[in-house]
Parts: C-alpha cells; sequence; structure tokens
C-alpha cells in the first residue's frame, strides 16, 4: 500500500475520531481505513490508535506522528500545487457554510464577487443555523459567530457584532417609558423563536413575547412595521438602523460584542482556492463590518 496514503488515512481517522467517519470522508470502505492504518503501525513498529469499542484516541507516539505526517502531507500537496501551477490560477469547488441570515446578507455576495473574479471556480454554499463538523461534513470554509471553543482550528476574524434591542419610532412615540430592562414587561414584544429571556449587561431579563416568528428576518421587519421592540444581532439590523426605520434601545444594557470568524479545518494543508477565498471574504466582509453591517455592492 502507498505510504501516503496510508497517512492520509491515519490523519483522517485522527481528525475524525472514528474510522467509519474517516472512510466516509476519503470515499472508501472501512475495512480500508483500517488496514491502511495497521499497515502503517506495522512499517513503525509502533500502535499510533488506542482502539476500544466505542472510542479510538491517539496514543502518545501516534500523537508526535500526527504532526510528522501533516508537515509531509502539506509539503507534498503545495509541491503538486506548484507543478500543476495552481498557486497562480485558484481551480475547484469551495465547500461554505454559514448561518442562514448571514449568509444571505453578507456571506452570498461575497461569494458572488470571488466567482466572477475566479472563473474556474466553483462554490457549495450551505446556509444552515447548527454548528457542522467540518471534517465530517466536508467542509472548506466555516462563518462562525461568537466566542470559539478552544480547538486547533484555523480563525481569522472578520468584525463583531453586538446584540441589540430594536423598534421603530412610530412604536416607540407614545409607548410606555423604557429606561431599564425590566421595562421590557409594559412592552409589545416579538422574538425569534421560543425566547423567554434576553440577555444584557446587567444579567438576562424574563420576557413574555406577543409573537413568536421561527425566521429572523420576519421578526426585523415586524419591528420595521410598528408592531413592538426585539433584540437580535446588530447585523441584521445593520440596513434598517442605517435607514432610520428602527433605532436601538437600552443601550447602557447592552452585551459585550462577539466576534465574527472565517473557520477551517485543523489540518495543516489549505488549498490555494481556499486561502484565496479567506484572504477575498476577509477584505470584504470587513469593510462590511466598518460600515455598520450594511451590505455594500461588491466589485470583483
Amino acid at each position: 500500500m502507498d505510504r501516503l496514503e496510508a497517512m492520509e488515512s491515519f490523519v483522517a481517522v485522527a481528525d475524525c475520531g472514528s474510522f467509519t467517519q474517516a472512510a466516509r470522508l476519503r470515499g472508501v470502505s472501512r475495512p480500508s481505513i483500517s488496514r491502511a492504518v495497521s499497515t502503517l503501525e506495522d512499517i513503525l513498529g509502533a500502535q499510533l490508535l488506542i482502539r476500544t469499542t466505542r472510542t479510538v484516541s491517539l496514543s502518545r507516539v501516534g500523537e508526535r506522528y500526527l504532526e510528522d505526517c501533516r508537515v509531509i502531507l502539506d509539503a507534498v500537496r503545495q509541491s503538486m500545487d506548484t507543478v500543476r501551477g495552481d498557486t497562480s490560477a485558484p481551480t475547484g469547488v469551495i465547500e461554505l457554510t454559514a448561518p442562514m441570515l448571514f449568509g444571505r446578507l453578507h456571506v452570498l455576495p461575497v461569494v458572488q464577487s470571488f466567482l466572477d473574479e475566479h472563473p474556474s471556480v466553483q462554490a457549495n454554499v450551505q446556509l444552515m443555523d447548527r454548528v457542522t463538523n467540518l471534517v465530517e461534513e466536508g467542509i472548506d470554509i466555516a462563518v462562525r459567530i461568537g466566542e470559539l471553543p478552544d480547538s486547533a482550528q484555523r480563525a481569522t476574524r472578520v468584525g463583531r457584532v453586538t446584540r441589540v434591542c430594536v423598534a421603530s419610532p412610530s412604536y416607540l412615540m407614545g409607548s410606555p417609558a423604557l429606561k431599564v430592562p425590566s421595562d421590557l414587561a409594559k412592552h409589545t414584544l416579538a422574538v425569534h423563536t421560543n425566547q423567554r429571556r434576553w440577555r444584557f449587561s446587567s444579567g438576562r431579563q424574563n420576557i413574555e413575547p406577543r409573537m413568536v416568528v421561527n425566521n429572523a428576518q420576519a421578526v426585523v421587519e415586524l419591528a420595521q412595521r410598528g408592531f413592538g421592540i426585539t433584540q437580535v444581532l446588530s447585523y441584521q439590523v445593520g440596513e434598517a438602523l442605517a435607514d432610520g426605520s428602527l433605532v436601538r434601545v437600552l443601550t447602557d444594557f447592552e452585551t459585550k460584542s462577539v466576534p465574527v470568524h472565517l473557520v477551517t479545518p485543523a489540518r495543516r494543508h489549505t488549498s490555494v482556492r481556499t486561502q484565496a477565498f479567506i484572504t477575498h471574504a476577509a477584505k470584504q466582509l470587513r469593510e462590511v463590518a466598518g460600515n455598520g453591517w450594511r451590505r455594500a455592492q461588491f466589485r470583483s
């Protein structure tokens, strides 16, 4: 068996923590992955993985060897990229995921401008409001909103967002006083999903929403039409705040802003197209973030 293929199989199992998931990722059978790793262990004369009926983990030797494998495989791929000329012309398919609304408002325009600039690249964009496993699901780049857990994933920060309470000027005109979060009990509230508490710097505030909607953009539109108050992330109302159809309330009680990152898997090698997209997207998204999360007309 080719030793590079065996090394790639070992890295896949280490990243996935599962022979089955590694086999799915590499598009081969589970027995072939198992044979590849066993063959590699026989060649090295050392146990790389500790296998139980439920888990797969790295041995101490495996931990050290994993880093060597990443370096070797990265060097091989970069050499192949150079020979093929990929370093000057990104090609292939980018697998990308982003939160639903953020993706619609801010990621898709960036992807479009990137594809306009690189005609040999295609994109598969998955908009979903759940955290994906990049390795298991074959994702090259994920947009993540919020603090990242400790991990070996690579992250590029592109901006920050803040949780804000907003309402239309027409609603606030003549409404009860709104000076502290507890005053929300006197107001009409609309929420995205079944929220019963809103976050503030002073702590969580229990709320009684009058309307619950399973779509964030619909909640924003309700507030714009004067229905009441809602709490959303600042990127969701950038345009509405800019045009004055919504205003921020309870600003003295807003929580600390959270970062927005472009995240890639922990593997050492990043393809030319992926790195090119990160460079392109980081520049564009930072521009929009600096503009109050108002959408821009990107040019390639």
